[in-house]
């Protein structure tokens, strides 16, 4: 099997790009399905970006819809860059595009670590993140999702918006077989959006300015159509599994860090986008239950000072309070969503979900 080097070598060659030096190339860390790399070209530091043609089945892709998936990867990589493309001009960062052939699946960018920029995941897992990126973000997705209410006809979704909505909504699909009424409400409403929206918007595909506080967003090709109100409990979910898996040196950090991204976000959106309570908090719990019980995706490094299993069973206890709770109304405003993340992010730092059923079961007495 050919690697990594020699498989770009061979297609940087066939496009013919001038001034390209590969001889300290470093294979970034991205995505599942992509060669994310660091190069140089005319003495400048860049990073290319090819989907491959053959994309081994393995890993966090192991799932039933995984054949769909993959088969429309090389195509999303096509809608990337014209997304990319689109956005350079306009009032959001995102990263230079300097080259892109949709026909060999290759991007060539700046990068934008050399422009001061860091990715906000390493600094999220790290505990360095700062208080202040949580409205840039708001202000930033709220208007991204403008923009792409906007966008050129010609500009479309690659994948089905239904395959998608199965893989996001799984656990919770699973989780709520015993209201499947509900279950397809959530489904129905989730693929009732008239236009694009960003679905990955996600720690590891936004990047924070060290100096400025700028946030730049980048990885557009996975975007369907789907319900705008999805984008922006997505993103504070991943901020939500941080906090329970203990990112946060105190758990208010990162409720504050949440409440004040949803302040930016609507500050920034029109009317018609800003934060339904009662959409936020499903969307929330959907995002928390595909990250937390699945486990993909999430950089093993997420999980601070808890264990997986220690999240997972804490994760299936906040859904229970928020959908189906015990002689109560289940959640629905982001004010009780917020305190019952605070109370079982409590609980896993006490040590409550390491312990055994019969002393957990003596401590509840």
């Amino acid at each position: 099997m050919q690697d990594w080097l020699e498989i770009l070598t061979e297609v940087l060659a066939e496009i013919g790009l001038d001034g390209l030096d590969l001889v300290d190339a470093e294979k970034l860390a991205g995505g599942v399905v992509s060669l994310v790399i660091s190069a140089k070209r005319n003495g400048q530091p860049i990073v290319i970006k090819h989907t491959l043609d053959n994309i081994p089945v393995a890993g966090p892709f192991s799932f039933p819809d995984q054949t769909s998936l993959l088969s429309v990867a090389p195509h999303t990589h096509a809608l990337d860059g014209l997304i990319l493309s689109h956005l350079q001009d306009l009032d959001i960062v995102v990263p230079s595009l300097l080259h892109f052939s949709p026909e060999k699946r290759v991007t060539v960018m700046s990068d934008f670590r050399e422009n001061g920029y860091g990715l906000l995941q390493d600094q999220l897992v790290n505990g360095e993140l700062s208080k202040k990126s949580a409205l840039e973000i708001g202000r930033a997705l709220a208007k991204l999702t403008m923009i792409f209410s906007q966008l050129p006809e010609n500009i479309d979704q690659v994948e089905d918006s239904t395959i998608q909505a199965r893989e996001r909504l799984e656990e919770l699909h699973g989780f709520l077989r015993p209201q499947l009424d509900l279950y397809r409400k959530i489904e129905r409403k989730f693929l009732a959006g008239k236009h694009l929206i960003y679905t990955d918007g996600h720690p590891k595909n936004l990047a924070l300015h060290a100096e400025d506080g700028s946030i730049m967003i980048f990885d557009f090709g996975r975007s369907i159509v789907a319900d705008p109100q999805f984008v922006a409990p997505n993103f504070a979910a991943h901020i939500g599994l941080a906090v329970l898996g203990g990112c946060f040196r105190d758990a208010r950090d990162g409720i504050s860090y949440i409440q004040e991204f949803i302040t930016a976000y609507n500050s920034e959106a029109q009317a018609e986008y800003k934060i339904d309570e009662g959409w936020f908090v499903t969307y929330f719990m959907a995002e928390i239950l595909h990250r937390g019980l699945s486990g993909r995706w999430i950089d093993g490094r997420i999980f601070s000072t808890a264990t997986q299993q220690e999240v997972e069973k804490a994760v299936h206890a906040f859904a229970i309070d928020v959908f189906r709770p015990q002689g109560n109304e289940s959640i629905t405003t982001i004010d009780d969503l917020l305190s019952s993340l605070s109370k079982y992010s409590k609980l896993i730092q006490s040590g409550f979900f390491s312990l055994s059923v019969d002393e957990a079961l003596e401590i509840m007495k």
